[in-house]
């Protein structure tokens, strides 16, 4: 769990993710482009598939930090320990 505080904090200080939950979905603060939960894991598997695992994690850290359904928080974070571990961080991943 600190961990996870540790990124979204310096995800907002770097400015790195852009990304974040309101009112039922997510925005991207760069762009305005909205997903619903449901597509933004979609994005996050996407990313993970192109190997970019940082990016992945970082997404679905927003996602299971979010008043999402239960399920799709689960399958997020899944995939974020997936990301963190492809990404050469198997202690992240296990703690997560």
């Amino acid at each position: 769990m600190f961990h996870f505080m540790i990124l979204l904090l310096l995800a907002a200080l770097c400015g790195a993710n852009s990304w974040e939950y309101r009112a039922g979905g997510f925005i991207n603060l760069s762009t305005g482009e909205t997903k619903a939960p449901e597509a933004f894991l979609a994005l996050g598997e996407k990313l993970h598939a192109e190997h970019r695992f940082d990016e992945a994690a970082e997404a679905m850290a927003i996602l299971t930090a979010s008043p999402v359904d239960l399920s799709l928080r689960e399958r997020a974070l899944i995939l974020r320990s997936r990301a963190l571990a492809d990404g050469g961080e198997p202690t992240a991943a296990y703690e997560e």
